[in-house]
């Protein structure tokens, strides 16, 4: 087989498929490269000023008020087309980052906290609000062939953004980022509003009629069935066991740099990058023979412990 046929293989795409594809690649690749580059400043600027008490507070905090914005930012959406939600979603976030930038310039203390939290809530939104577009933008048969090409555009988001803090902090200072985020901000936010014009026909009728999903709904299936469980608490020992990682790890990294945020930020960039080039590594080469040699279940049990969420 020549190097042709193997991206071929890799990459099938089909007539009519192409530009929602790349859209939706180029529109991952920017949200999680802006996430990843806050992530660096957030952490860096917290840091040095704050210890680990203040960190598990933060955490705490988080977990506790995340799932009730979420809950309440989706209600309000609710109706509204994908692109136009983007737009003001992505809008607003950049605009709010542009504010903390110029808030880390004049030293207003409070916006170190306020910086950290906002970055923990408004990732997820994002995120969500991706792969709410991506089910609307492709049909199932499309989805297993597309969603690992766009989800390697955010693997190389998180590489691209761990590169800008590892290149940048240092010359131009941590804080000053958060403006190259909100400009990556606004195009994703055009890129999302140009792949949702080139939407499935039958899109149109189906966001009209889809009622909202109700809390209660989602306990019921829970409560019903045990699959779910299964998979609920396999995600709640991931994020606890990812939790505390994160804490040792960025407490290491608060011990040797101490107040010099910007190094900071350019370290948590750079390992973030590594670590995201070798996830990208893995999940071409190793991966699919991992799980055509041994199954998901070993699959299951062994890529957790290379997830990179698990130290970013």
């Amino acid at each position: 087989m020549n190097f042709r046929s193997r991206i071929e293989r890799i990459i099938d795409i089909r007539p009519g498929e192409g530009a929602r594809t790349a859209l939706m690649f180029f529109t991952s690749l920017l949200l999680i490269a802006s996430y990843t580059t806050t992530k660096a400043v957030r952490d860096a600027v917290f840091l040095s000023k704050f210890g680990l008490t203040e960190l598990s507070y933060m955490y705490i905090g988080i977990a506790v008020v995340a799932g009730v914005v979420v809950t309440a930012y989706k209600r309000a959406v609710s109706g509204f087309g994908r692109n136009v939600v983007a737009l003001i979603t992505n809008g607003f976030v950049a605009l709010t980052l542009v504010a903390m930038a110029v808030g880390l310039h004049h030293h207003v203390r409070w916006i170190t906290w306020g910086l950290y939290f906002w970055s923990g809530v408004f990732g997820l939104v994002l995120v969500a609000e991706f792969w709410l577009l991506a089910n609307d933008l492709f049909d199932a048969r499309e989805a297993k062939r597309l969603f690992p090409i766009i989800g390697a555009g955010a693997i190389l988001g998180g590489l691209f953004g761990g590169a800008v803090p590892a290149w940048l902090a240092k010359p131009l200072g941590a804080s000053n980022l958060l403006y190259i985020v909100a400009a990556e901000l606004m195009l994703s936010a055009v890129l999302s509003h140009w792949a949702w014009k080139r939407r499935r026909p039958e899109v149109q009728r189906e966001i009209k009629d889809a009622p909202m999903p109700k809390l209660a709904q989602g306990l019921a299936i829970l409560r019903k069935d045990r699959y779910v469980r299964l998979i609920a608490l396999m995600l709640l020992c991931m994020t606890v066991s990812y939790t505390i990682v994160q804490w040792q790890y960025k407490g290491i990294a608060k011990i040797h740099f101490g107040g010099r945020a910007d190094d900071m930020a350019a370290f948590f960039g750079l390992f973030a990058a590594i670590l995201n080039l070798a996830t990208f590594v893995l999940q071409l080469l190793g991966t699919p023979r991992l799980l055509r040699r041994w199954g998901v279940g070993f699959g299951l049990r062994v890529l957790p412990t290379g997830d990179r969420k698990s130290v970013v």
